[in-house]
Order: structure tokens, then C-alpha cells, then sequence
């Protein structure tokens, strides 16, 4: 048995990284390697750690806290390759490679990122470069973060309810897509467990939008304030919800 892991290494050869471009690089690695792992088939994809950080360079490993079979470590290695080649790896779904191609978002035109790779039966490792020009995304530009109020409809895909900011992924009925809701625990906690009890319940869930304006606009995350379960309702129903005016 082994782990998964990948070696990443942000702004070499330069000092130090802007605070804020640190933590956006880190929060959509994590999103990628979840979402990867999800379609891996691995128990609890999110269970990430960073370990063997390094000064100078922002370098750390983030490592997978289940132990895997030899084969999947494999997949997990070919496919972070065929993705840094621009290719679509076999299984992966549309959502993981829009999520993989957000991690040069931080980046300056001319900067890449370094995914260094594990290979088994002690291999040297095998780096990757990484950067807006190889994955054919336009130069120049930081892709902006919009802000809206809005709805939207799916099925509860998994929830995560440990942790400081417990959130679910919703899987939107219209576009397929995995989209991760936070939630305040004390006010919609119910709703989502009561939805959880039917399988294949649609919910619909209303707050604030984050969407990540790039070659398609994506929903990055929800910030839920209201739950609704779709039993049978008018366009009325809708409407209140929406408008957030009582039922």
C-alpha cells in the first residue's frame, strides 16, 4: 500500500509570495487533488496534509492521509501528467480539468508552477512545469472572481461536516458539475440530513455565488443561507424562495 502525493513548488527563484496569492494557490491545488481523487474512487478524497515544507521557494508535498494500491498511485501519476500536457486523462471529469486549471491563476504570465511526482520502486522524481502558455489559457490576465445572489438546484453529492468551515458538494442538475456549499451547521444542518435520507432528493439552495469568470463561467462556491427540498411546489414556491420572501 502507498500514498498518493504531489511535490509542489510555487515562485522559484524569487523571494517570498504575496500572502494572498499564497493562500488562492493553495486552496485550488486542494480543490483539484478532491476532485481528482473523487475520480480515483478514494475513500474521504478531501483528507489532504502539507508536509516537508521548504523555505525559499514555497515547496511542500501534499500527501493523501489513506493508504492506496500500488496501481491507483500509478493512474494518480498519469494523470496529473496527461493533465500538465494539456490532454485529458480516461475518467476524469470536465470539472476536475476546469479545477486543475485554475492553480496557475496566481501565477504571472510569464511564471509557471513545478508538480513533482512519486514514482514507486525508489525512481527519481519526475517534475512538470505548469503555466498559463501550456495550458493554452490566455497571458496577462487574473481570472476574476464574481460575487452574486442566487440559486441553485441538484442533488447533495457528499457532505463534510467536520472541520472549521464544514461545507457539502452539490452536484448541479444542469451542468453536471460538483459545487461546493458552505453552510451554517445551526440553521441548515436538518435540511441537508433530511435531504440525505431520500436518495436522488433534489434540493435547491440559495446565497451567494462565487463564480470564476475563465474560457467558461464556473460556479467556484456557494455560500448557503436558505435549503429548500424540492417537493412538489409552483412557480410561486420558487419565486418566494428566491426572493427570499417567507413560504
Amino acid at each position: 500500500m502507498a500514498n498518493l502525493k504531489l511535490r509542489i513548488e510555487l515562485n522559484k527563484g524569487r523571494k517570498g509570495i504575496p500572502l494572498e496569492k499564497l493562500e488562492q494557490a493553495i486552496r485550488q491545488i486542494r480543490g483539484f487533488l478532491t476532485l481528482f481523487a473523487e475520480d480515483l474512487d478514494v475513500p474521504r478524497p478531501n483528507l489532504w496534509n502539507g508536509i516537508d515544507f521548504r523555505n525559499g521557494s514555497v515547496a511542500y508535498t501534499a500527501e493523501h492521509q489513506g493508504e492506496v494500491p500500488p496501481p491507483l498511485v500509478a493512474r494518480f501519476d498519469e494523470g496529473v501528467i496527461n493533465l500538465a500536457r494539456n490532454e485529458r486523462p480516461a475518467n476524469v471529469r470536465p470539472v476536475t480539468i476546469a479545477q486543475f486549471h485554475t492553480i496557475v491563476e496566481p501565477l504571472p504570465s510569464d511564471d509557471h508552477i513545478r508538480l513533482g511526482l512519486f514514482p514507486l520502486e525508489g525512481k527519481r522524481m519526475k517534475w512538470l512545469k505548469v503555466s498559463r502558455s501550456s495550458l493554452n489559457l490566455p497571458t496577462g490576465i487574473v481570472l476574476a472572481e464574481r460575487k452574486s445572489i442566487g440559486s441553485a438546484q441538484g442533488v447533495i453529492h457528499s457532505l463534510f461536516k467536520e472541520g472549521k468551515e464544514p461545507f457539502f458538494q452539490l452536484r448541479d442538475q444542469y451542468t453536471g458539475q460538483l459545487v461546493k456549499c458552505t453552510y451554517r451547521p445551526e440553521e441548515e444542518y436538518e435540511a441537508i440530513v433530511e435531504a440525505l435520507r431520500v436518495p436522488e432528493r433534489v434540493v435547491h439552495v440559495h446565497g451567494l455565488i462565487r463564480e470564476v469568470a475563465g474560457q467558461e463561467k464556473r460556479i467556484a462556491l456557494i455560500e448557503v443561507d436558505r435549503i429548500l427540498l424540492a417537493d412538489p411546489f409552483s412557480f410561486e414556491d420558487v419565486e418566494k424562495f428566491i426572493s427570499g420572501k417567507p413560504q
